[in-house]
C-alpha cells in the first residue's frame, strides 16, 4: 500500500505544481504495482486499478474514458472487497468528473463514496468529510 499511497500523493502534487518529476514518481510506483500483478500478487491489483483512474485522468479528458477506468477498477476492488479502495474510487471518479464540468455526476459518485464509507468501511471521519462535501445531495 505504500507505493499505492505514494503514486497517489505524487498524481496530486502534479496537478498542483505542474511538474514532470511527480509523475515519474508515480509511474515508478504504477510499473512496482504491475510487477507485482504479473507475479502473481493479488493484492496489487485493487490497488493498480485505482492508480489507473488517475493516470487515465491526467492523461485524457474524456469523461467516458474515465467512467471506463472507474468501471473496471470498481470490478475489481468489489470482487476483492476492499471497501477502502471502494472509497476511493469512488471518490477519485466524483472529483475527476466534477474537475471535468460534470459537477452533478461527480457528487453522486461522492455520494456513493459516502455511502459505501458508512455501510462498508465504518471510518467515521471520512464519512464525516464526504457530508460536508456533499451537502444537498442524497
Amino acid at each position: 500500500p505504500f507505493k499505492f499511497i505514494r503514486a497517489m500523493i505524487s498524481y496530486r502534487l502534479y496537478e498542483s505544481t505542474g511538474r514532470r518529476k511527480h509523475v515519474r514518481s508515480a509511474r515508478k510506483c504504477r510499473k512496482f504495482l504491475n510487477r507485482q500483478k504479473s507475479v502473481g500478487n493479488r493484492n496489487a491489483a485493487p490497488f493498480l486499478s485505482v492508480v489507473e483512474i488517475e493516470e487515465v485522468f491526467l492523461k485524457s479528458k474524456d469523461v467516458f474514458k474515465v467512467c471506463e477506468a472507474y468501471n473496471k477498477a470498481l470490478d475489481i476492488v468489489t470482487k476483492e472487497g476492499n471497501a477502502f479502495l471502494e472509497v476511493v474510487a469512488h471518490e477519485l471518479t466524483g472529483r475527476s468528473l466534477s474537475c471535468l464540468g460534470y459537477a452533478c455526476a461527480g457528487q453522486t459518485y461522492l455520494v456513493r463514496a459516502k455511502q459505501t464509507c458508512k455501510d462498508k468501511w465504518g471510518a467515521n471521519s471520512k464519512y464525516q468529510m464526504l457530508v460536508d462535501q456533499t451537502q444537498g445531495f442524497n
